[in-house]
């Protein structure tokens, strides 16, 4: 058996979504995976978000 996370938010969720993982240790024993719902009319810089982290 294999130990799994899977996160999902909405696109208001990612500073939620990075204090989460800030928060995780290190040596967390679970591959993990996140799904973030963005809108189709996101201004060009909005994956900057995550790229700033």
């Amino acid at each position: 058996m294999r130990n799994i996370v899977v996160i999902g938010t909405s696109a208001g969720g990612v500073q939620a979504l990075i204090a989460l993982f800030e928060h995780l240790p290190a040596d967390l024993p679970a591959w993990t995976s996140t799904l973030s719902a963005q809108r189709q009319n996101l201004p060009p810089s909005s994956p900057k978000r995550w790229e700033a982290q």
